[in-house]
């Protein structure tokens, strides 16, 4: 049996959860196995788990129901003869860090691919090229210019 054990784990929260919230909870159920977490730096000379957080931020998201929202909604099935599909991003953006600097009605699209971040990764190419005439349409339309 070894004395010690190192694990990472990346939580992606989702608006409305805390990172504070999150280390709670977390705490809780180490103490509910009989265990007892500390954070790294704080005083955990009998601490059973030692976390150190690297990056803490709560997830965001915009309202759907704006006028930019409506503009690429339209955009979008314009392009894609479908209809629009909203959901919040597994992955990292920069948008809730543009959010929480103040700027607002940010929205991430990107084009279809596989492996994201990993070996073998790759983007359709007909997507991107479809992604392209996606953000010229909207761009367009922002601008008051019609189809």
């Amino acid at each position: 049996v070894p004395a010690a054990a190192q694990v990472t784990a990346d939580f992606r929260l989702i608006p409305g959860i805390a990172p504070d919230e999150m280390i709670e909870a977390l705490k809780r159920y180490a103490a509910s196995l009989g265990l007892t977490l500390a954070e790294a730096g704080d005083d955990h000379d009998d601490a059973d788990i030692i976390m150190e957080v690297l990056l803490a931020l709560e997830g965001s998201r915009e309202s759907f129901v704006s006028e930019e929202a409506k503009l690429l909604k339209e955009s979008f099935e314009a392009v894609y003869k479908s209809a629009a599909v909203t959901t919040l991003s597994p992955g990292f953006t920069d948008a809730g860090r543009l959010r929480a600097s103040g700027l607002e009605q940010v929205f991430v699209a990107g084009p279809e691919g596989y492996y994201a971040h990993a070996p073998g990764e790759y983007v359709v190419i007909d997507s991107l090229y479809r992604l392209q005439e996606f953000y010229f349409l909207t761009a367009l339309r922002y601008l008051g210019y019609s189809d």
